[in-house]
């Protein structure tokens, strides 16, 4: 409706644009119109390039969900979590914003331990997470048992409280990255958009050499411009490495710390590009 098309209202938010929607349908958590600006809810950005998070009533029993890679049209790819478990909130077992780290983890293509069959011959597919026959709520004692193992309860992928959900293994992680490698490129994509005030804008393009690399690296700027930017590097699991601002040109030489062999992700400005370490 009209309405619903004027209560659009954009806010930047650490880089982010956040789109507020005011809607007159229920639960549209669960409805078609959520993708739709048209319809009272709101279209998807560009899917193979952004990660995309709908915060929306999803009725009164489901905190939200992800969408596995192919599972649906790639306009409606990425999360739905029910306000009420969003972020750091007053629920008594979801306050810690770990819904939103659960269902992405099935965007980046991580079944749940059990996977979804109380069946000990079958499991989510990743090695070191031990069969198990069920889910897990609440905050349990340690050991829960079932399929002859102790189950990982505290990991993001069961139904346990937030405040019980602390972990995924190496295997999950392998399986998340190789999601992305496989699936979901364009999310590291040095062709993906930068999200400003007015949303998506163009970022110089770089590439990264020699790579792989053992420890300096120069930076190839596709458009030879030079400016002042900062320079930050991420290893695998998302945790900062190395950061520096530095004057920015082509051809500029990176001179690293000592990384540990293994892949990591070098951002400048919003651009991200893989680089590996041997």
């Amino acid at each position: 409706s009209a309405d619903h098309a004027n209560a659009h209202v954009k806010r930047r938010l650490n880089g982010q644009t956040l789109i507020r929607v005011k809607t007159g349908k229920d639960a549209i958590g669960t409805k078609n119109e959520l993708y739709s600006t048209a319809s009272g809810g709101s279209d998807a950005w560009d899917t193979q390039r952004y990660l995309n998070i709908w915060v929306a009533n999803t009725g009164d029993f489901l905190t939200g969900f992800g969408t596995y890679p192919g599972q649906v049209s790639p306009d409606r790819e990425g999360l739905v979590i029910h306000p009420r478990y969003f972020g750091r909130n007053n629920s008594n077992r979801y306050k810690l914003g770990r819904v939103a780290v659960h269902e992405a983890g099935h965007y980046f293509g991580i079944l749940h331990p059990w996977s979804d069959d109380e069946d000990c011959s079958t499991d989510d597919g990743v090695a070191d997470t031990p069969p198990q026959l069920a889910p897990h709520k609440g905050c349990p004692a340690h050991p829960q048992m079932s399929c002859g193992n102790a189950d990982m309860f505290m990991n993001f992928m069961d139904y346990v409280d937030d405040e019980c959900m602390v972990m995924f293994t190496k295997g999950q992680m392998d399986r998340m990255m190789n999601t992305i490698e496989a699936f979901r490129p364009g999310l590291v994509s040095a062709n993906a958009s930068c999200v400003g005030q007015g949303g998506p804008k163009s970022e110089p393009v770089f590439t990264l050499s020699p790579n792989p690399s053992t420890g300096t690296v120069q930076v190839k700027l596709k458009n030879n411009s030079s400016e002042i930017s900062k320079v930050e590097i991420y290893n695998s699991v998302g945790q900062m490495v190395f950061q520096i601002t530095t004057v920015l040109f082509d051809g500029a030489q990176l001179d690293l710390p000592n990384l540990l062999a293994g892949v990591y992700f070098v951002k400048i400005g919003c651009r991200l590009e893989k680089l590996a370490i041997k």
